[in-house]
């Protein structure tokens, strides 16, 4: 029986250098190197990619069991500056167990290659040239129970509904006297968009800004 729980930083670790072998072109060759423990200028994961001829790429990793679209951005953001306070030369890469379609778009978008352990992917380098995308789960194998997975549903799709017809700042109150939608509908549906990076929100707090 699959484990309800997602791989551990460790075994996300152990899998992107399998991902990426049985990806790569014939001829080619990865190594994988860990960084060590406790040093926290260094990247989670280092490795090269070797054609034939001898020519490398360096990627440099920054690996999480886990992570909400929303929090793609900073990740991506210490991968950059823990890549050049170290000077290395390298491609910045996210790897997680499962990163959702939004994750994907978000790093694409920021030039960040990315490798789950379900099999997206998507590398590239221009010396010497390589690119690679493929397509893994396009669900998570790992989804959280509490979690609102989708917007299907006659209350999500009120809920959508008085979002697109509200102008920020708004809470869960006016959006379920608008929608005639439960306030936990509402509340269900405001912390997905929010995981999706699609609002903007304090803690607690009334949305202030919407990503259309």
């Amino acid at each position: 029986m699959p484990s309800k729980q997602p791989p551990s930083e460790t075994q996300v670790k152990r899998s992107v250098e399998r991902v990426l072998a049985e990806r790569l072109p014939r001829g080619w060759s990865i190594q994988a190197k860990t960084a060590a423990s406790g040093e926290s200028d260094r990247l989670d994961l280092l490795f090269e990619v070797t054609d034939p001829a001898g020519r490398s790429a360096r990627f440099a990793a920054g690996v999480k069991r886990t992570i909400d679209p929303k929090r793609v951005p900073d990740a991506s953001a210490r991968i950059l500056a823990r890549a050049n306070r170290a000077k290395l030369e390298a491609q910045p890469v996210f790897a997680a167990a499962y990163l959702s379609t939004r994750s994907r778009e978000i790093l694409e978008d920021l030039g960040v290659g990315y490798v789950d352990t379900t099999g997206n992917v998507r590398i590239q380098a221009s010396t010497p040239g390589l690119f690679i995308s493929t397509q893994g789960a396009a669900r998570d194998p790992w989804p959280q129970p509490s979690n609102l997975q989708s917007l299907r549903g006659r209350g999500a799709a009120q809920a959508m509904r008085a979002i697109i017809d509200t102008v920020p700042p708004f809470g869960v109150r006016e959006l379920a006297a608008a929608s005639g939608a439960s306030a936990p509908t509402i509340s269900r549906v405001l912390e997905l968009l929010d995981r999706e990076g699609l609002i903007t929100r304090p803690p607690r707090g009334s949305v202030n800004g919407v990503d259309w």
